[in-house]
């Protein structure tokens, strides 16, 4: 994909997906279902969207040493959203956490009472946290994108018309790329800044807008100014992932048709 962007496709799928696409965890254990799985619970429990992206990092790393086979990949979710929450100022309660991702699984339950089903899910999202601390060997700080795409825009919006920024929906729309990335486990394999520049290059390519003399600051274009070895290479690359997500999303809402 090395062209400009249709800017239609991305947004109806960046916006609209979250909220139209109900998908039945029980049919699958793919990555791709799982990350939905956070982002909903995320959204179900207000949690801030740094927090859901950093759920999601936990879970992509400790995927890469569990295999799917051993564990239930909805239980280690729900543990890396409850491990989230604690690096959070506002920490969720465990049993909040437990009613939202029972019920986002089995979509006409209840809220669970204090029976043994609660209990054993409890134990389960416990047992499974220890084992996602081991697998990040007690390291839960993760250098997320989010801070370098607000820098990279506040710096952008001294080059871009006061018209232009006010028209054409850059943070809003390169935050949904940004989160939507994270549903793809290669999310933690880039470095944060070049996402960050990737997902604000395929915002400019979806809506046409140009950075005006951004190429004439030592010759450099304005990608590398940021981050002096962001390759157009290594953009395109993150942008495809990008795109295979919502190819995903399409062929989900195919087969639901």
């Amino acid at each position: 994909m090395q062209g400009m962007a249709n800017v239609d496709v991305f947004q109806r799928h960046s916006t609209s997906w979250k909220n139209s696409l109900m998908l039945d965890y029980k049919q699958s254990k793919h990555s791709f279902y799982v990350a939905r799985f956070i982002s909903e619970c995320g959204l179900k429990l207000i949690m801030e969207a740094w927090t859901v992206s950093l759920a999601a990092s936990y879970y992509h790393k400790c995927m890469k040493s569990v295999s799917e086979k051993d564990v239930d990949p909805y239980v280690v979710a729900t543990s890396c959203l409850y491990l989230a929450s604690k690096n959070d100022n506002r920490p969720l309660r465990l049993r909040d956490i437990l009613n939202v991702a029972h019920s986002t699984i089995h979509r006409d339950s209840g809220v669970l009472d204090l029976t043994e089903e609660y209990w054993s899910l409890r134990d389960s999202v416990v047992q499974a946290e220890l084992l996602l601390l081991r697998t990040l060997e007690f390291n839960t700080t993760v250098n997320l994108p989010h801070k370098y795409m607000l820098y990279y825009l506040d710096s952008l919006r001294q080059w871009i018309s006061p018209e232009v920024w006010s028209q054409v929906p850059i943070i809003r729309t390169s935050w949904s790329f940004l989160q939507d990335f994270f549903h793809d486990p290669s999310s933690i394999d880039h470095r944060p800044q070049h996402i960050a520049i990737s997902v604000v290059y395929l915002t400019l390519q979806c809506y046409g807008v140009t950075i005006p003399g951004a190429c004439d600051i030592e010759g450099k274009t304005w990608y590398e100014i940021f981050c002096k070895d962001m390759k157009k290479e290594t953009i395109w690359s993150i942008i495809d992932k990008i795109v295979n997500i919502y190819e995903k999303e399409q062929a989900i809402l195919e087969q639901k048709d």
